[in-house]
């Protein structure tokens, strides 16, 4: 009976041990779309969309593993897995996301997502990561000219949400200031030809600097990235240049300003320079399809000179409301996301946001315009963290 009763003991520790660093979140959106302004769609449409996430993330030692579960109901339109508000990840080995369940001619879609599985081992002056993990450079907080491996847009409903990538990373530790990281990505396959990285990170004179080469199917991307501080505002900037022997060279760079007008207001100002913007043949969706910056370098604005900001207030410890805004200077288009947040508690979440654009021209040609082709969205979120 002692013998049991130990075995017993040994079990239920073993299984505390297990489930102690189990967490995750239920993320349940409303989304409401109006596309009566688009004018090259022939029918416009409104839609209602229902979804629901459920993530389990579960660590033990080494080993951490993270599953998305979600089902999604949509009325008026024919769902696709983007009205998830992720776009399909890029850089994976192996891939289950394409096992979905569609019902009722696709107004109902079971989906789930393999989005971490990796091993982590840290010894005294470096960190070795392998498997599916998600990878992050550069210091601007809108677009990011030194990461080709993001997969981004202003559609996104998730805000918290990267994909996970597939590959190895070693990170040196030289000092306590400065770090070197060496990784190597997958895309679909191992070849010579997918993305390997060259890292390194430094500290000089209370400035963070960041350079980064990238060796990615025959092109070759040179970056760097700083941040600092100067009285009571921040600044950073971030800037690349892909070598590319086979279409065209490319240059892009990011300049931002971070204010702190009191402990609970903060504005953010970014301008981005988009130099692949400059061939107006890629002006034309057939071509953007095609050509490799778009497709497999990270590019997704259309023209040159952008200007981002926003401003975010936190009135109390659990209301928070920001306005994000992105205007085109070359054709006068802008986009708006008004969010809004209240912590009920500490583990549960109510979110609101909305999504709208505008043209400041006479212009009616609405096709040439970038941001005009976005549909009005609203959407309400509820979050529960556990």
């Amino acid at each position: 009976m002692i013998k049991i009763l130990k075995l017993l003991a040994s079990f239920l520790l073993f299984s505390y041990s297990i489930f102690a660093e189990v967490n995750g979140h239920e993320k349940l959106f409303y989304i409401f779309q109006d596309t009566s302004k688009i004018s090259n769609l022939k029918n416009s449409e409104t839609s209602h969309i229902l979804i629901n996430q459920l993530r389990f993330n579960f660590q033990q030692g080494p080993f951490f593993f993270s599953h998305d579960l979600n089902l999604m109901a949509g009325f008026g339109k024919e769902l696709t897995r983007k009205d998830l508000g992720v776009m399909k990840p890029r850089f994976r080995l192996f891939s289950i996301e394409n096992s979905q369940i569609s019902l009722a001619q696709k107004n109902l879609i079971i989906d789930h997502n393999l989005d971490r599985l990796k091993f982590l081992f840290s010894f005294s002056r470096f960190d070795i990561s392998v498997g599916r993990q998600a990878f992050s450079f550069g210091s601007a907080r809108f677009v990011n000219p030194t990461d080709p491996l993001k997969n981004t847009g202003f559609n996104f409903i998730d805000e918290e949400y990267r994909p996970g990538l597939d590959g190895v990373s070693l990170v040196y530790h030289l000092s306590h200031l400065s770090e070197l990281e060496l990784a190597y990505i997958g895309d679909e396959e191992i070849s010579l030809t997918s993305p390997k990285v060259i890292r390194f990170k430094n500290n000089f004179v209370q400035h963070d600097l960041e350079f980064i080469l990238i060796f990615f199917y025959g092109r070759t991307l040179f970056g760097g990235s700083g941040e600092g501080s100067f009285f009571e505002s921040g600044y950073y900037w971030e800037a690349s240049l892909v070598e590319d022997p086979v279409e065209t060279n490319f240059f892009r760079a990011s300049l931002g300003i971070v204010h702190q007008f009191s402990n609970d207001l903060f504005l953010n100002i970014e301008y981005h320079y988009n130099g692949i913007g400059r061939q107006d043949r890629f002006l034309k969706l057939d071509d953007i399809s095609k050509n490799f910056a778009y497709k497999k370098a990270g590019v997704f604005l259309l023209r040159e000179n952008y200007l981002f900001s926003s401003l975010s207030k936190s009135f109390s410890s659990i209301h928070q409301l920001s306005a994000t805004s992105a205007y085109s200077f070359d054709d006068r288009s802008i986009i708006n996301a008004l969010r809004f947040q209240y912590s009920i508690n500490s583990e549960l979440y109510l979110n609101f946001s909305s999504m709208f654009s505008y043209l400041f021209t006479a212009k009616s040609n609405q096709d040439t315009n970038e941001f005009i082709g976005f549909p009005t969205q609203l959407s309400f979120g509820l979050f529960y963290y556990w």
